[in-house]
């Protein structure tokens, strides 16, 4: 659709057409039209096809300018989208190596607490053989006392046996050492 407008620029009316809306070609004109006065003001006495074609130049250099800026401005965006996407992969690695890390942690802790139970379960171990081990000397140290006990006794009855045979072995003696006076009186 193409749209109409009338402008005044530097004094004249024109009639400008195009598919802008009218708003966009009020500004254009109206752009053209300031840089013009401007131009006149610094340019004393110049004819209006001289400001006209200045003020295109101007315009013409307004547009290269923000050409230039805007092409500065894409490859400002294209390196800024790219170290994005840099960043972006470096975040999706370090956020696999930290799942990673966490899914080793989480086998760590498990393996840990593995050996945690394990530990446990030997220091039980350890426990109920102490345990037994104590009650294993207790005993050994009572069957000991009763042996010793029992030694001690068989000792007193066999020393006691021995006096006893002592004894008579010195009654006998005497009697044979009677017998044998009496006999060699026969």
């Amino acid at each position: 659709m193409e749209n109409k407008v009338s402008v005044k620029i530097y004094g004249q009316e024109y009639t400008i057409a195009g598919e802008k809306s009218k708003e966009h070609m009020i500004k254009i004109a109206s752009h053209v039209d300031v840089n013009m006065h401007e131009l006149a003001k610094i340019v004393k006495g110049a004819s209006v096809a001289s400001l006209a074609v200045l003020s295109a130049v101007n315009v013409t250099d307004e547009y290269f300018v923000t050409l230039e800026k805007l092409q500065e401005e894409m490859r400002l965006n294209e390196r800024l989208k790219k170290d994005t996407e840099h960043y972006i992969q470096l975040w999706d690695e370090a956020k696999k190596n930290f799942i990673q890390q966490k899914e080793e942690t989480k086998d760590t802790f498990t393996k840990l607490d593995g050996i945690k139970v394990s530990l446990n379960e030997k220091d039980e171990e350890i426990r109920r053989l102490k345990r037994e081990l104590d009650q294993a000397k207790i005993k050994a140290e009572q069957e000991s006392a009763e042996k010793l006990a029992e030694a001690k006794a068989g000792y007193k009855e066999i020393e006691n046996s021995f006096f006893d045979l002592q004894m008579e072995n010195i009654n006998l003696k005497s009697e044979l050492d009677k017998f044998k006076s009496l006999s060699g009186d026969f």
